[in-house]
């Protein structure tokens, strides 16, 4: 590797949060809130499409289910594209993508051609939260990068919270049968990020090193350097840094020996967190509906709770993920997750209470839990491998967790209608979420790693086989820590 371009990496790994960090992240948080919106938008078209398309539990469970088929496929493909043509095109092209078919899905004249709309457009949903994570953890520095990422990352709860108030809001006004059309439409909006993205968006001096492209490296680093210059501070000094990992990546390399623990456990994360998370989220305006009894207004206002519990649980996780590490964090959040699981179990099965408020507080409680452990799943997995073959690594978690995603709403949607009572199958559904978060709590107790405070090149190599190899290359003095901005 040229020593000019080690010399970059250093250079931007020193720098503390600017205003060019905030632009990036004003960028990709805004496509990380529609994707937000337009993953969960059906959830919430479905709590009135449900009678206007004439269908069961069984085929919502297939509608909610299937669309997440082409966000698995979108996942894996762009995971696999982004570290070849870069982290900033595949944003882009995702906004652009899931733009247009959201615009499409709201035209949908049956159950159908909603259905496979809704699965041409997951496609997008699925590419732009791999892409977008993997070019904001490579323009963050160590020590405050888990706090900034997910106050970034926290606009998806923003677009959880904000989602089923939209759609009670234009449901109420437009009526049913436009309100849940305009509902999808409306992500279609997000469109007017592409233009700003491409003028404004700067692709990662970490990925245009690892390919050779040092210039334009440079020039992003000196724009970094130039815009928190610009507001009075000084710079930190240039500090020792491991040496990138350049070399090949092959295809099979995430079950290879040297990642295999690391694989293992990013996998089961997404698997479960998501699992957990959209087996309630989805479900929830039409569970209120058809179970608890409320009118679909307000199921979509209670939904709404549940969305700023996201809110107000991402914050807190980045006050305290960088202080207290990842490890500890998560497993923390699987086990309130497991709990609140727990206590729908005891509640309904037990107690035999099934009503809206039984629902409400024990999601509440598992949210709580499960949402940090989701969104820091795109904070961990980046600082698990390489640049080489970050994307790849982030694309084929998020696949996983987009199958999780698939199968969730099928298993909520067949337990509560199949040869069963509705007390008896919401009870196994719980039953269910608390035996999938304690796998989650002693998956991380196992194989966790802490990254918390290491640089990407450092974290992704520590503990793995050929690790010594990655060399500090540039000495200079430790700096005092000057990284008290956030966004």
């Amino acid at each position: 590797m040229n020593p000019d371009s080690e010399l970059i990496v250093a250079r931007a790994e020193r720098i503390p949060f600017s205003r060019s960090h905030l632009r990036a992240a004003a960028i990709l948080g805004g496509g990380t809130f529609f994707d937000a919106y337009d993953g969960l938008a059906m959830a919430t078209a479905l709590s009135v499409a449900f009678t206007s398309l004439h269908i069961g539990f069984v085929n919502a469970g297939i509608l909610l289910g299937t669309a997440y088929l082409g966000q698995f496929a979108g996942a894996i493909l762009v995971g696999f594209l982004a570290d070849i043509y870069g982290r900033k095109a595949c944003f882009i092209l995702a906004i652009f993508w899931f733009s247009v078919f959201a615009v499409a899905s709201a035209a949908a004249w049956d159950f159908s051609s909603l259905m496979w709309l809704r699965i041409v457009q997951g496609i997008g949903l699925g590419a732009e939260i791999p892409a977008a994570s993997a070019l904001f953890s490579e323009l963050l520095n160590r020590k405050s990068r888990g706090r900034n990422y997910l106050i970034y990352q926290n606009t998806f709860g923003w677009g959880v919270m904000l989602t089923p108030l939209a759609g009670a809001g234009l449901i109420a006004l437009f009526g049913p049968e436009s309100g849940w059309r305009i509902v999808l439409g409306i992500g279609g909006i997000a469109v007017l990020l592409v233009p700003w993205a491409m003028r404004s968006l700067p692709e990662s001096p970490r990925w245009l090193v690892n390919k050779n492209r040092y210039a334009e490296a440079d020039a992003v680093v000196s724009s970094f350097e130039r815009s928190y210059e610009r507001a009075g501070r000084v710079l930190p000094p240039v500090t020792p840094l491991a040496r990138p990992d350049t070399s090949p990546t092959r295809f099979g390399e995430l079950l290879s020996r040297r990642y295999l623990r690391r694989t293992v456990l990013i996998w089961t994360m997404f698997a479960t967190s998501f699992f957990v998370i959209y087996a309630f989220t989805v479900w929830l305006p039409t569970l209120y509906v058809q179970v608890g009894g409320l009118p679909p207004t307000k199921s979509l206002l209670l939904t709404a709770i549940n969305g700023s519990v996201y809110v107000i649980t991402g914050y807190v996780l980045a006050g305290v993920i960088d202080r207290l590490g990842r490890r500890r964090v998560f497993i923390g959040c699987f086990i309130v997750a497991t709990v609140g699981a727990a206590l729908g179990v005891l509640f309904v099965a037990v107690f035999g209470l099934l009503g809206w408020p039984v629902l409400l507080a024990v999601t509440v409680v598992m949210t709580i839990g499960v949402y940090p452990a989701s969104i820091g799943c795109y904070l961990y997995g980046p600082e698990l491998f390489p640049t080489r073959m970050r994307g790849w690594a982030i694309g084929t978690g998020s696949g996983i967790q987009r199958l999780a995603t698939v199968i969730a709403p099928l298993v909520v949607g067949s337990l509560v209608t199949v040869g069963q009572s509705r007390t008896t199958g919401i009870a196994t559904v719980f039953a269910v979420l608390a035996a999938v978060s304690l796998i989650a709590a002693i998956t991380v107790a196992v194989l966790g790693i802490e990254t918390a405070g290491l640089d990407l090149e450092t974290a992704s190599s520590a503990g793995t086989r050929g690790a010594s190899a990655n060399l500090p290359v540039v000495a200079a003095p430790e700096p005092r820590d000057t990284d008290a901005s956030t966004p």
